[in-house]
């Protein structure tokens, strides 16, 4: 079931994120809203997140019947680590845009 849960966030989201940009791709705001540092920050929040909730035992689920569990939870711990490489990609293609800007 959460693997069902998981895919279905994953497609959300990729929907979501190119609907958004496709309506603000001229806006400045959406110009500014696309560098690879907005990104790397939302992704490592998010990746950061799932990986302390989940070792620690606090359960992000709502239906759930309890907030903290006795032990880890690994679907959380399995998300943050899947978007930690994406973090890093991100991180890494921003700092080489910061340089790129600096050059010129």
């Amino acid at each position: 079931m959460a693997a069902y849960l998981f895919i279905g966030a994953v497609i959300a989201i990729l929907i979501a994120w190119s609907w958004r940009f496709h309506f603000w791709s001229n806006s400045h705001t959406a110009q500014r809203s696309r560098t690879p540092l907005s990104v790397a920050v939302s992704t490592t929040a998010a990746s950061a997140l799932f990986l302390v909730t989940g070792i620690s035992g606090c359960n992000l689920n709502t239906q759930s019947r309890f907030f903290w569990t006795d032990g880890v939870i690994w679907w959380q711990v399995g998300i943050g680590l899947v978007l930690a490489p994406a973090a890093i990609y991100f991180w890494r293609l921003g700092i080489r845009d910061i340089n790129r800007s600096i050059r010129q």
